[in-house]
């Protein structure tokens, strides 16, 4: 991933603006700078994008474990993103497939939240599909994405 491409993803992204973003391609994910507490944790987030979702997991690296704080759900809303979930954690130890799963439950929650509020009934297994879609469309080469982004 080139400068352009995170100077783009950094303006797309106000949260993550002053942070200095970085690519992880062995993990496909984008991290911010971190800040070491007093008691040796270090805090930063990872952010996985797609076209219609960003996801940021806010982080922990501890003496023996990377662990997850919370989560926040992003969707674009034509011009700019609106929290659509989040959900916080008492230090769980991270793991990519407890992430998903709690990141489909959000955007399901949503998704579910969104068709009550038109007056739709949903069935329930299609919206948790479109969830598990959507979620795993941010799992894709973070580098195509942004890309795809940027025209």
């Amino acid at each position: 991933m080139n400068t352009n491409q995170l100077s783009l993803v950094n303006s797309a992204l106000p949260a993550f603006s002053g942070s200095k973003l970085t690519y992880n391609e062995k993990k496909n994910i984008l991290l911010t700078e971190g800040y070491t507490s007093a008691a040796g944790n270090t805090y930063f987030q990872g952010v996985r994008l797609s076209d219609r979702i960003v996801i940021s997991y806010q982080l922990g690296q501890g003496y023996c474990y990377l662990f997850l704080n919370g989560m926040r759900i992003y969707a674009y809303n034509g011009h700019q993103m609106q929290l659509i979930g989040q959900e916080f954690y008492n230090c769980n130890v991270f793991s990519e497939y407890y992430a998903k799963k709690q990141a489909q439950q959000l955007v399901g929650k949503y998704l579910s939240n969104q068709a009550k509020l038109s007056g739709r009934s949903v069935n329930e297994n299609m919206i948790e599909e479109m969830a598990a879609s959507l979620v795993n469309e941010t799992e894709q080469n973070q580098t195509k994405t942004i890309q795809l982004l940027s025209k």
